[in-house]
């Protein structure tokens, strides 16, 4: 992926800081985070014309004074590099990355919705609002990440399996959420009880963490495996139909993701 998914080390000043420095008017509804890349943006008085304009994210003022955001100038130690947003970036731990604004420029605070391109259009998807009487469907802007996990790999641990069965095969992948701590991870084969994976080296409770399970009683033929994530929260990564009951559109999918492994009985 070419670096579009890690964790890294942050360094910065509070953005917060800056925000309270510059003082914030009562009459403030979102800040808005402008980069020096641009996008496309069409002007119908103009005969449809394209023009450029800078790249944009906004935020409610309430989650911009979050503590824990940062306008970072340096990753893992080091001067941030050009392709990860040098001079400065906006790092919002917890959230999508397309809330990450790179080669950030400059901040307004503004008292109105910001309409950029992305924000008015792309960042966008349609959440349930349930009452006793009616369901509504809401456009809401993309902002924290959801719960999730994905089985990434399966490889057969070839010492420990024994000709003619059960083998052996270690299950492994990622998980990942809001700001609430991952509890746990657990697995799932064809239709059987969720069972624990063992979650490897943790950091921050808002990054990325791989785990594993020890599959030690596979059979040949054909076998559905899935993962779920739990919080601290109490919350469960969903499965397909529970996630269609509250969110419709596939950019913030966080549904349970099965995989069919078949496995081919000794020679």
């Amino acid at each position: 992926m070419n670096g579009l998914v890690s964790n890294a080390v942050w360094t910065g000043v509070g953005l917060a800081a800056i925000l309270k420095e510059c003082g914030v008017e009562p009459e403030a509804r979102e800040v808005v985070f402008l980069g020096m890349d641009s996008e496309q943006e069409k002007k119908w008085e103009a005969g449809n014309v394209a023009y450029p304009s800078p790249h944009g994210r906004s935020l409610f003022v309430q989650d911009a004074l979050l503590p824990e955001n940062l306008l970072a100038f340096a990753m893992n130690g080091a001067p941030l590099p050009a392709e990860h947003g040098f001079p400065l970036r906006l790092i919002l731990p917890g959230w999508y990355g397309v809330a990450n604004v790179k080669w950030l420029t400059r901040i307004e605070v503004i008292d109105r919705r910001y309409e950029g391109r992305h924000m008015a259009r792309n960042y966008q998807s349609l959440r349930a609002v349930k009452s006793p009487e009616e369901t509504l469907w809401l456009d809401t802007s993309i902002s924290r990440n959801n719960l999730k996990s994905v089985i990434a790999r399966v490889t057969r641990n070839v010492t420990r399996s024994r000709a003619g069965g059960p083998f052996e095969y270690n299950i492994s992948g990622a998980a990942w959420g809001g700001p609430a701590r991952i509890s746990r991870v657990e697995v799932q084969v064809d239709t059987g009880p969720w069972r624990p994976a063992t979650i490897g080296q943790r950091s921050a409770d808002s990054a990325w963490l791989l785990w594993s399970f020890d599959w030690k009683d596979a059979t040949p033929g054909r076998h559905t495996l899935v993962c779920r994530a739990a919080n601290a929260r109490g919350e469960i990564q969903p499965t397909p139909a529970e996630l269609r009951e509250k969110l419709i559109g596939n950019r913030e999918d966080n549904s349970q993701w099965p995989r069919v492994l078949t496995i081919e009985p000794p020679a």
